[in-house]
């Protein structure tokens, strides 16, 4: 694809107002990151894209010593190999030195049933991390720009993300720089246009496939297009958010200090920490989100201090567990953790539907056998107060479930399907109407 042809391949136009340009970002970046400054040794990652494109040639012209790393994941057939081919040319005219890794047709296989995206990513930063090395380079750079950061950021407040994460994509982050964040796709293209640049198109950017190509083709054409002159105050804003997020980081570690204890092959957790209310249970949120434990599994935890000891609330693979009054976070097994089942007489008002915890049904609407199962593909819920049904992965992503533990995170059945997710709520179908008597089931994670 010519620089001219495919001029307004950008998702959207924004109006031009940086002084910055690709080689200054990137001279900036490795300047401040380095003590060699433009001398770094560096390793580009390229797609073929615009934006990868205009990465290498700007490290190049401004002087850094660069060598170039692809990953051809094989998804798109002879387009693929084309993107390959596009680079090899790439960089064979820029005398630079290429590393390419293609995967096999299993790896192929093996991706396409994993969340793509995710794999993939993990594929590629593997690879230009063994580049790097191999290499003796001193960072990685990236092509993300301003147009991706909001992208990200949009995607991650959609998903529920807390201030934390909503600071975008890091410019730093460990040895990998993004020199761009503050530059929009559209200044990219002009530096392409000025430069006489070709490059290669993936068509999988276009298609609505992912949640976040959605954003990109659908939702911010439509943003920038309402709010044509803001993009000056989303720059501002995201640099605060970042500036308050990195506080917010701070504050994180200082508690962490304060408040946990690691001793042998377990963490203690102070009880000045259940008794410090929002802020106490906030920390908790994001010291456990590795562990598995969701958000309301943590508004849980401070109840533990007057419970009896033994009492504790479970994720998929740890619990925090009452004992001789510590409050200790200790890993189990999954063959310590199974759910029981109780049928009882109850009164209405004798249960608690706010209990995540545990999972109160009326026994009448339970159809065939109850069992225990893990998540499959495409498994939905309908979930209690709210309409219509969910995917259950989209569900973990909400709980913050880690993806390698969400195969082995038990879910409750029943002959129609869901019933019941542990630490998130009951399925609308088998709630208990609160104008009635009835025979309930309660059912809750026990080792």
């Amino acid at each position: 694809m010519s620089a001219e042809s495919a001029k307004h391949d950008s998702c959207f136009e924004l109006k031009y107002f940086s002084n910055v340009n690709p080689e200054l970002a990137i001279t900036t970046l490795l300047q401040r990151q380095s003590t060699s400054g433009i001398k770094s040794p560096c390793v580009a990652a390229i797609s073929g894209g615009v934006d990868s494109t205009v990465l290498l040639v700007a490290a190049r012209n401004a002087g850094v010593p660069i060598i170039a790393a692809h990953v051809n994941y094989g998804l798109r057939n002879s387009e693929s190999d084309e993107n390959q081919l596009f680079c090899e040319e790439l960089c064979a005219r820029l005398q630079v030195p290429l590393y390419t890794r293609r995967l096999s047709p299993e790896q192929i296989e093996e991706l396409k049933t994993a969340n793509i995206q995710n794999a993939a990513r993990k594929i590629r930063f593997d690879f230009l991390e063994q580049v790097r090395h191999e290499n003796a380079c001193e960072f990685i750079l990236t092509a993300h720009h301003f147009d991706d950061q909001v992208e990200t950021v949009i995607y991650r407040l959609l998903r529920g993300w807390g201030l934390k994460t909503l600071h975008g994509i890091r410019s730093v982050h460990g040895k990998i720089l993004r020199p761009f964040l503050q530059l929009e796709k559209k200044e990219l293209i002009e530096y392409a246009n000025e430069h006489k640049l070709n490059w290669s198109s993936d068509s999988s950017n276009r298609t609505d496939d992912y949640d976040r190509n959605k954003i990109r083709n659908r939702l911010l054409p439509v943003l920038y297009e309402v709010l044509p002159h803001q993009h000056h105050g989303l720059k501002r804003g995201l640099q605060i958010i970042s500036t308050e997020s990195e506080i917010i980081e701070d504050w994180l570690r200082e508690r962490e200090q304060e408040w946990i204890e690691k001793r042998h092959d377990v963490y203690i957790i102070n009880d000045a920490c259940l008794r410090s209310g929002e802020k106490g249970v906030y920390f908790l949120s994001h010291f456990l989100a590795p562990m598995g434990f969701s958000f309301a599994q943590c508004e849980l935890l401070p109840k533990l201090i007057d419970a009896e000891n033994n009492k504790a609330v479970m994720s998929t693979s740890y619990r925090v567990v009452k004992r001789n009054n510590e409050f200790i976070i200790e890993p189990i097994s999954t063959s310590q953790q199974v759910v029981q089942i109780r049928t009882e007489q109850m009164q209405i008002h004798e249960v608690d539907l706010t209990d995540v915890q545990s999972g109160w049904m009326d026994a009448t609407k339970i159809s065939g056998e109850l069992h225990v199962g893990n998540l499959s593909e495409g498994c939905r819920m309908e979930p209690y107060g709210l309409k219509g049904s969910k995917l259950v992965s989209d569900i973990f992503n909400e709980m913050k479930i880690p993806q390698q533990n969400r195969a082995n995170y038990p879910v409750l059945f029943d002959r129609r399907g869901v019933v019941w997710i542990p630490g998130y709520r009951i399925a609308e179908r088998v709630k208990i109407d609160r104008d009635v008597t009835t025979v309930v089931i309660k059912a809750y994670l026990h080792e």
